[in-house]
């Protein structure tokens, strides 16, 4: 059918069409009535100029309608003045019988809008109402794909109101608002379709014959595929930026608190309260002091204060997030055993923040795997990431995510790359939990001590955590809140306290605290050192290789020997022959060129004899950080020490030599090369 216009009942749809092709001098039209669900009802041809035949027509009508014949008369010659006027001869259509060709399908639909109250207003386009939400027709036949593309997404757009598709990062994601929860989906191909279905109407413009006129139909049809798989591809989409959520009253940059539900176009973040009523933000400060430690973490074992003030930090963080640029370190929850209170303390704190526990996520073993749960939960802009049970802080992925503001990673499932923001605060908990190098200046101490041997068994609470934290929620952000905005009152100061690649967080947290009157923030640095094993290991065998060669130039055979005999470093010499135990252990030594381990740096040498990288110690004075590299005697060539330690008192293999020593343990056996 060619261009038309239409008019409404309450309960039928009449439409005027202009037949495609008509003999010259032909002025009759098509009238269509249809009911509610889009079923012909009736189908008459005549030109509605005359009188006799708009009557005749009008009558046929109003028998369906129920409605008078004049009525249905006169809005009929109403509707004449909307009719488009006649395709031109010329058009891109196929050809159809008779030699000459169907307008352009595109042409023969426009974008229609669909009002609440439907049946009873007369649209602009001129086109019939088949919804009760903003919908247009989408024609998919005929047309380059670039110009459904486009059809589509204004689609998207137009029944995005209020928003709940989202771009996040480079992945276009649909909003999640269950109850207990707020999170995002991304789109993939199917959920993708389906959104398109339900904001268009997808149709094949086809023609047939009826008698002497070729007329034009419409055929529902889905959204094709390469459309979907072209929107997805799109670099840019004209969808809100999602950047966060927030579940509580939130400050922006420039101490501006961000209190209204929905999405915030200016900051990207979407806040819902979640039923959160009588929230404050002018507490007193010691009212507000009080309620978060001698009410929510008073029953808390901390070992010490810094492990408190760090847990109030961390109860704050999530209403200051947005003030501050850059990343935010891994909160650890660490304790001697079981049962002290490290994942109720989690709880309690994600309670305050978002309402609810935060979800729990395991460490794998396989990097690989964290990467893409990773990026899983940043797609989802989840607000808390909590990793339980950890054994061991160590993961190049976790060691990345930490220090940016911008993730990249492998999605679950899929091997394309995508970016997500992490604005996320992140906690771990364990028992005596070791931790890498990396990670131990990735990670704040908090640390819990009950001292007793069974301390779940513990009694006599002050309060039933987390019901109590759920139940004064209300109390619990308006103290936080209150404690934020004393700080901005006072000009926002600014904290000395410092953490590598965390110096603008560092310099807030501290701020904040230091207004509300809490202190030891970040006190514990010393005592977290002491759970990075790995650098304990490398403390002790520098030690033991300065009594051993002083500054004489070593390989990695007199390393590996060492720390054989010391029982150090295990993991890179156990259970493996000489030559591969003592390959790892120079890539350990290149790993660490120039690093101070307690008072001595591992420097450089000049090559050893038989032609491998050789190492150095430089004792370091007390409070020198930098010394300078002094030039290396040529004299003193690896591979020509006087002395070198046997790593095994019947010699090791491949060096010829003598061992000096009783074979006692009272210090170590030294070798003579020849």
């Amino acid at each position: 059918m060619g261009k038309g216009s239409a008019c409404m009942t309450d309960q039928y749809n009449i439409e005027i069409q202009r037949p495609v092709r008509a003999r010259r001098g032909d002025s009759k039209l098509i009238v269509v009535v249809t009911d509610s669900q889009s079923k012909e009802l009736f189908r008459d041809r005549a030109d509605l100029n005359e009188e006799k035949s708009r009557t005749r027509v009008a009558k046929g009508i109003a028998g369906i309608t129920g409605d008078t014949a004049e009525a249905i008369a006169g809005r009929l010659l109403d509707n004449l003045g909307h009719l488009p006027p006649p395709a031109s001869p010329v058009s891109r259509g196929r050809a159809i019988p008779g030699g000459q060709s169907a307008p352009y399908p595109y042409e023969a639909t426009e974008a229609r809008s669909i009002p609440t109250d439907r049946g009873r207003h007369l649209q602009d386009s001129g086109l019939a109402i088949t919804s009760e939400i903003d919908r247009i027709t989408v024609p998919v036949n005929n047309r380059f794909m670039r110009e459904i593309t486009a059809d589509a997404i204004e689609a998207l757009g137009r029944t995005n109101d209020p928003p709940r598709i989202f771009c996040r990062g480079t992945a276009l994601v649909r909003l999640m608002n269950e109850e207990d929860s707020l999170s995002a989906e991304p789109l993939n191909s199917p959920a993708l379709k389906g959104e398109l279905d339900r904001s268009a109407d997808f149709v094949k413009i086809k023609t047939r014959n009826n008698g002497d006129v070729v007329e034009q139909v419409r055929e529902p049809s889905r959204p094709p595929q390469d459309v979907v798989n072209d929107i997805l591809s799109q670099p840019r989409l004209p969808f809100p930026v999602l950047s966060g959520f927030a579940t509580t009253p939130i400050f922006l940059p420039g101490g501006i608190l961000l209190d209204m539900e929905g999405h915030d176009p200016g900051s990207g973040i979407y806040l819902r309260l979640r039923g959160l009523g009588g929230v404050r933000s002018d507490l007193s400060l010691d009212d507000a002091r009080n309620l978060l430690v001698s009410e929510l973490l008073v029953d808390f074992p901390f070992a010490e204060q810094a492990s408190q003030a760090n847990a109030i930090a961390l109860l704050l963080l999530p209403f200051i997030r947005p003030l501050i640029t850059g990343a935010t370190p891994l909160h650890l929850f660490d304790a001697p055993t079981r049962g002290t209170g490290k994942g109720l303390l989690a709880d309690v704190i994600s309670v305050v923040a978002t309402g609810s526990p935060a979800h729990v996520m395991s460490l794998p073993r396989d990097d690989d795997e964290l990467e893409k749960r990773i990026t899983a939960a940043l797609l989802a802009g989840r607000q808390v990431i909590h990793l339980d049970n950890v054994r061991r802080l160590e993961s190049p992925s976790l060691e990345a995510v930490l220090t940016t503001t911008l993730w990249e990673g492998r999605r679950l499932g899929k091997s394309e790359m995508v970016r997500a923001p992490n604005n996320a605060t992140w906690l771990a908990t364990g028992n005596n939990v070791e931790m890498s190098d990396e990670m131990n200046r990735r990670t704040v101490l908090i640390r819990l001590d009950a001292g007793v041997e069974a301390p779940e068994e513990r009694s006599g609470f002050k309060h039933p955590l987390p019901a109590w934290a759920i139940e004064h929620r209300g109390d619990l952000v308006s103290a936080c809140l209150s404690i934020v905005m004393h700080w901005i009152d006072a000009g926002k100061p600014r904290s000395d306290a410092n953490l590598g690649r965390f110096e603008e967080w560092a310099a807030v947290m501290g701020g904040v605290l230091g207004v509300s009157g809490v202190s030891g923030f970040l006190g514990n640095r010393g005592a977290q050192r002491v759970q990075d094993s790995e650098s304990r290991e490398w403390v002790v065998l520098c030690q033991a290789w300065w009594e051993m060669f002083e500054a004489l130039p070593v390989t990695a055979k007199d390393v590996l020997s060492l720390a054989r005999y010391q029982n150090l470093l295990l993991e890179y010499w156990g259970g493996r022959k000489d030559l591969g135990a003592q390959q790892r252990i120079g890539a350990a030594l290149g790993k660490r060129r120039d690093r101070i381990f307690g008072r001595y740096r591992i420097r450089p040498a000049s090559t050893g004899a038989t032609g491998g990288n050789a190492y150095r110690l430089e004792k370091i004075e007390v409070g020198d950080k930098t010394p300078k590299t002094p030039e290396t005697p040529s004299d003193l060539a690896a591979g020509q020490n006087s002395r070198r330690l046997a790593d095994t008192k019947s010699g090791v293999s491949g060096v010829s030599g003598v061992l000096v020593g009783d074979g006692s343990d009272d210090g170590p056996d030294v070798m003579v090369v020849d």
